[in-house]
């Protein structure tokens, strides 16, 4: 018991030189590993890397649950829990080691020096969501969401360059009863300049690939789901369709559907824990 209480003491003496006079820094989403984790990226300063792993880590955390509050009652009650979930950092914030080449897998990305003894890191690691949501929950920082599904609602419109109209109606012919299936209640897709009206917005972008050849093509689908309150991003995927024959307009629309779908089902585990009540709300 004395050595938890010593460690304890020890950790809690660290964060506060690593946060001494410093602000917490926002993270940002790499990907959707699945519906309880998260891939974030994180950035943090201190008077060591250790201190500024720390800060980066810990501001991550701060930056994914203030983005579950809605409402000031749920602000104030995070405030009061937040003490509480900087001790289970650990448990809800992923330890960093040494980073991989590919500049999206886990780990500390880059470390600068800002003189004196001073230093900056960015790292990515994993963000345990739906711990962190329960904690939230259960201390009314976050509402607690319906037995039998949210109902959330969700409007599909595509992203700047929007595929012709033709193309358009088969992604949407796609992607409509996906996310349906998954419990959401999609609303119609608002008129130009319009506030899209809903709590989602899943941001379709579709780019069609010409081989050199010019005798085949293939489309390329990135799929972004956004809160609209908090503009978050909570789920992303892409995928390429196979090469299908230019000139054909049956290949190519057939292209373009297993490119909708080989996207959405990336984000299908997110997706249906959201619509259902299991994930974020």
């Amino acid at each position: 018991m004395r050595l938890h209480m010593l460690l304890a003491l020890w950790w809690l003496g660290l964060a506060a030189t690593a946060l001494a006079g410093e602000s917490l820094l926002p993270g940002q989403l790499v990907e959707t590993i699945d519906a309880d984790t998260a891939l974030v990226q994180c950035r943090g300063e201190g008077e060591s890397t250790e201190a500024a792993v720390l800060h980066a880590r810990l501001g991550c955390l701060r930056w994914y649950a203030e983005g579950l509050t809605s409402t000031p009652a749920e602000e104030a009650a995070l405030e009061k829990l937040w003490p509480s979930l900087e001790r289970e950092l650990d448990k809800l914030v992923g330890l960093v080691q040494a980073g991989s080449r590919d500049g999206r897998g886990e780990g500390l990305r880059s470390r600068r020096s800002l003189g004196g003894d001073r230093v900056q890191v960015v790292l990515n690691t994993r963000l345990h969501a739906s711990a962190l949501k329960r904690r939230m929950q259960e201390a009314g920082a976050r509402a607690a969401p319906p037995a039998g599904g949210t109902g959330r609602s969700v409007v599909v419109i595509p992203a700047p360059g929007a595929p012709r109209p033709r193309l358009w109606f088969l992604v949407k012919a796609e992607l409509i009863p996906f996310l349906q299936k998954a419990g959401f209640e999609v609303l119609e897709e608002p008129e130009p300049g319009q506030a899209p009206g809903a709590e989602l917005v899943l941001r379709v972008g579709v780019k069609r690939l010409h081989e050199p050849d010019a005798q085949a093509s293939s489309y390329a689908v990135a799929l972004e789901l956004v809160e609209v309150r908090t503009k978050r991003v909570v789920a992303s995927g892409a995928a390429q369709g196979m090469r299908r024959p230019a000139g054909s307009e049956a290949e190519e629309s057939r292209g373009l559907r297993e490119a909708v779908v080989d996207a959405a089902g990336k984000i299908q585990p997110l997706l249906e824990a959201l619509g259902q009540g299991a994930g974020a709300k």
